[in-house]
């Protein structure tokens, strides 16, 4: 019987070794380095926003493969403040993006993207995260 998986790019505090990659570590069971094109911010020192964005620089973060989509869904929805797709409160919204792994291979992945005014926070222009 095949397991329904999903991928999640993922390019902050998710992150492996990221402060809340646990939340849904249990279910990860594949990772690889990925970019996509975008602009990531500064958030008070305390996590990125992204805009994803075809005509900016580098993203840099991980596809994650998880299994026990619907839960790991739930899981980064409520991590990420979705609450559902254009919500007017929301933090982040979820989108379908493609990302590239490091062999040259596109993935289309669920992806957060910062639902948020960007003006007042720092530009990360090499677009990585430290973990």
């Amino acid at each position: 019987m095949e397991r329904d998986l999903i991928k999640v790019f993922v390019y902050g505090t998710l992150k492996v070794g990221g402060v809340l990659s646990y939340q849904v570590s249990d279910f990860l069971i594949d990772t690889k380095a990925a970019t996509t094109t975008g602009k990531m911010f500064n958030v008070r020192g305390s996590y990125p926003a992204v805009i994803f964005d075809n005509t900016a620089g580098p993203i840099i973060g991980e596809i994650h493969t998880y299994e026990k989509p619907n839960y790991v869904l739930r899981v980064l929805d409520s991590i990420e403040g979705c609450n559902g797709n254009t919500h007017p409160n929301n933090l982040y919204n979820r989108k379908t993006i493609t990302v590239k792994d490091t062999s040259g291979e596109e993935h289309e992945c669920f992806a957060y993207e910062f639902a948020r005014n960007v003006d007042t926070f720092e530009h990360i222009e090499e677009g990585l995260w430290p973990v």
